[in-house]
């Protein structure tokens, strides 16, 4: 698996010295005691399992994109969405639910719902 941006690179080190550090902490068993076929298939093991971790590493990465695309739709669509907690603050909104409240968003949030509905339509909404 190749690594396109350095910031990933510092990651993927960073991954490699703990694995290492984590290696030596077990006991080692030292090469010269496995036969050469317990090395092949050793090799065989690991390569497999390198496979296997790339192939996952590939999941995740299109699950991460269609994560985003999800994150994009909530915020640019054209209908206002509310996410609230059972108390009924508000934790995320879209851009279309702050054009509506005619508030910047990071100041809607943490907010209270009803503080943004009429007195009249309080009962209907809780």
């Amino acid at each position: 698996m190749i690594l396109k941006n350095t910031h990933n690179k510092s990651e993927a080190e960073i991954l490699r010295q703990k694995a290492e550090s984590l290696l030596k902490k077990k006991t080692p068993t030292t090469v010269s005691s496995l036969s050469e076929a317990e090395t092949l298939k050793l090799i065989y093991e690991l390569q497999v399992h390198q496979i296997e971790l790339e192939m996952q590493n590939d999941e995740l990465m299109l699950a991460k994109f269609a994560a985003q695309d999800a994150i994009e739709l909530y915020d640019f669509a054209p209908t206002g969405y509310f996410t609230l907690s059972k108390e009924g603050e508000i934790i995320e909104l879209n851009h279309s639910g702050a054009e509506m409240l005619d508030k910047e968003r990071q100041r809607c949030k943490n907010s209270r719902f009803s503080f943004f509905i009429s007195a009249d339509n309080k009962p209907i909404c809780n």
